[in-house]
């Protein structure tokens, strides 16, 4: 069994995120992204934020409400809300179809 001492770190250290690029692709806000390791040095990564969720009963949520899940994530990770351009990019998608029951 691994030990989760292998995942330890000091949670107290920031971040440090820095947004390299955003754009628009299949319905989802894509960041690419640099983070400080705890061990040193630069992580480099995705930052995927969906924008077609589904309540409960599988309806596309409006866009209202998917904008504001999008800026609640972006505050929960310390990252600034979507630009302007995102967002004018971002009315386009069309809203998602209800999925299969």
């Amino acid at each position: 069994m691994l030990d989760p001492s292998t995942f330890a770190y000091d949670q107290q250290m920031p971040l440090t995120v820095e947004i390299l690029s955003e754009r628009v692709q299949n319905g989802a806000i894509v960041r690419d992204i640099t983070y400080a390791s705890p061990r040193g040095g630069k992580v480099t990564a995705y930052l995927i934020l969906p924008f077609a969720w589904y309540n409960n009963c599988g309806h596309a949520l409006d866009a209202q409400v998917r904008l504001e899940r999008v800026t609640w994530l972006c505050a929960q990770f310390g990252l600034p809300e979507p630009s302007q351009e995102i967002l004018n990019l971002l009315e386009q998608v069309p809203s998602p179809v209800p999925l299969e029951s």
